[in-house]
């Protein structure tokens, strides 16, 4: 009968430490008579346990009580409600000034459209004052070379101070072919040269009526003895000239030529009608360009408010929408801008002469008081409507937060 074998358990060679003492070899040919001297089991933990993956800025939240997370909680909607006003309002005051900035365009329009408009009504009265017969007979006697009668020169000269008076002009004056003066509302009789800029010599020419405005030296209007408005002292003038044809019945022959002329520096007229068209005022201006120098002088202009009195030839200090506005040569152009301390939606335009050089800028200003007053109401509105919803989600965590902890505080008692 054969005895059975004994089976030892299978040891891993990574779980056996060799004794290091030096013995005598023994014989291992016996499997089942092992030395259990020479080998001891390592029962030391085979491996580390695995690193957390849980961010540590969570596991410090996940760390904190109940009621820290509510407060937190809280605090980050709060944060958040803020900075939906703070971008609802930045996006609304960029839609709003982009509004105003059109809105300036075309105010600026009635302004250019108030300028125009005395031009228009200059032409329209020397064109029929051109087909009087009176008119007519003078420039044909100066072209025979004769001199007019008492009788025939007085009444030109009445007729001419009656457009001067009803226009409000600081020129009325009939002209002859030769450019010298015939009769004149001022009443100069001394057969002076009057071609202004060549605009007589231009219409003689081509026999149309010119509407155009003009920058005249304090030499020339000194020379041309014309009634100067009140203020106005060594500084060139813009002027609004009618040039217009005085014709030979049923030809086109041209005799002579009428020539009107308006002042624009101090006159308040032009900027009162524009601010005066506007509800909640504003301001108005018109700006004397030298191509020379490249610098802005005022004409005219009226700043008025319903909050504020009016302020009369007011000046920017800021003026780079004058320069903007020759360098677009015709086209509007507006921006932001201050003048007495006040913010303005400012647009601007270039005058050109009759050869097509900028030598004016007309300008608007629309006062932001409507726009600060519907970003005040909206503020508000955003703030109200934030403290409600804020109170709402106090309220709803504080709750949440009683339901939990008040069960857990309990079991702990």
């Amino acid at each position: 009968m054969q005895t059975p074998v004994k089976q030892t358990p299978n040891i891993s060679p990574d779980s056996v430490a060799v004794n290091n003492n030096p013995s005598p070899p023994t014989d291992n040919s016996n499997p089942r008579s092992p030395s259990s001297s020479s080998i001891s089991l390592d029962t030391s933990p085979t491996s580390n346990p695995p690193p957390s993956t849980v961010p540590p800025l969570l596991q410090q939240f996940s760390d904190l009580s109940i009621s820290r997370k509510t407060q937190m909680i809280t605090a980050l909607i709060f944060l958040s409600l803020g900075g939906l006003i703070g971008l609802g309002s930045t996006s609304l005051v960029a839609s709003l000034r982009s509004q105003l900035l059109e809105q300036a365009k075309f105010q600026l329009g009635v302004t250019e459209l108030n300028y125009n408009s005395h031009l228009e009504e200059m032409g329209l009265g020397f064109a029929s004052q051109a087909e009087n017969p009176t008119i007519i007979e003078a420039t044909q006697t100066i072209g025979r070379g004769q001199s007019l009668s008492p009788q025939i020169r007085s009444q030109v000269q009445s007729i001419l101070k009656n457009e001067q008076k009803i226009r409000n002009l600081e020129y009325a004056t009939l002209v002859g072919k030769d450019l010298r003066i015939i009769a004149n509302a001022n009443g100069q009789e001394n057969r002076q040269v009057f071609n202004p800029n060549d605009l007589v010599s231009q219409v003689i020419q081509q026999k149309t009526q010119i509407r155009t405005s003009e920058l005249v030296s304090w030499e020339e209007l000194v020379k041309e003895k014309a009634p100067l408005p009140a203020g106005l002292k060594s500084q060139d003038a813009l002027i609004r000239y009618t040039i217009t044809p005085v014709k030979l019945p049923g030809s086109q022959t041209v005799m002579g030529t009428l020539v009107s002329g308006d002042i624009v520096n101090g006159n308040l007229d032009i900027v009162q009608k524009t601010v005066d068209a506007f509800q909640g005022g504003g301001y108005s201006a018109v700006y004397l360009y030298d191509q020379d120098d490249q610098e802005f002088t005022l004409a005219t202009s009226l700043e008025k408010t319903e909050q504020r009195q009016a302020n009369f030839n007011l000046s920017l200090r800021d003026q780079s929408i004058l320069e903007k506005a020759v360098q677009a040569q015709g086209k509007p152009v507006a921006q932001r801008s201050y003048i007495d301390n006040h913010s303005y939606t400012l647009a601007a335009k270039a005058i050109p002469n009759y050869n097509g050089e900028e030598i004016a800028v007309l300008v608007y200003g629309d006062p932001e008081l409507g726009l600060n007053q519907i970003l005040k109401q909206s503020l508000r509105l955003q703030l109200g409507l934030s403290v409600a919803v804020l109170g709402v989600v106090v309220m709803v965590t504080a709750a949440i937060a009683s339901t939990i902890t008040k069960p857990m505080k309990r079991l702990l008692k």
